[in-house]
């Protein structure tokens, strides 16, 4: 009797851990947006918006600059920590040396960012899943960016 008890709480403990991972997605960053907004100080800056439900545990966005022309050519950014983030809409720059982008002759890049997080501890199938979000932009064309700094938003 206790036996059964016991393998009956597992299961929905077990259960419950693989609705909140794969269907409740506790923790998940939303990513909205990402475009390229200026050229300041030798940087192509990029504005990256996404919004939390809540805050994660732990939390990562990186993302990855490919040349369209020649995809063997990438940038890729550190992974930057959400520990700054709030709940709701929050908005970053993403910052590219320009000197990077002109080791190649193609003008049309392709911004990958990919938002990794975890729920918590009390969930092991997080820690083995973690939740993770994809944005992938539209070519840029980096050559018709002119403004040094200032461009509206």
């Amino acid at each position: 009797m206790l036996n059964e008890w016991l393998i009956y709480c597992g299961l929905l403990l077990v259960l419950w851990w693989t609705v909140d991972r794969f269907v409740i997605c506790r923790g998940k960053i939303n990513l909205v947006n990402c475009h390229l907004k200026d050229k300041s100080a030798g940087y192509w800056r990029f504005n990256l918006t996404y919004k939390l439900a809540e805050l994660p545990f732990w939390g990562c966005i990186q993302y990855r600059l490919r040349d369209e022309a020649h995809p063997e050519t990438v940038i890729i950014g550190k992974c930057r920590n959400t520990t700054h983030c709030k709940v709701g809409a929050n908005s970053e720059y993403l910052h590219i040396k320009e000197a990077l982008t002109q080791t190649s002759d193609s003008h049309r890049w392709v911004l990958e960012v990919e938002a990794t997080s975890v729920a918590g501890h009390f969930n092991p199938l997080y820690k083995l899943f973690p939740v993770k979000t994809r944005l992938i932009t539209t070519p840029v064309f980096l050559d018709q960016v002119t403004s040094e700094a200032g461009a509206h938003d």
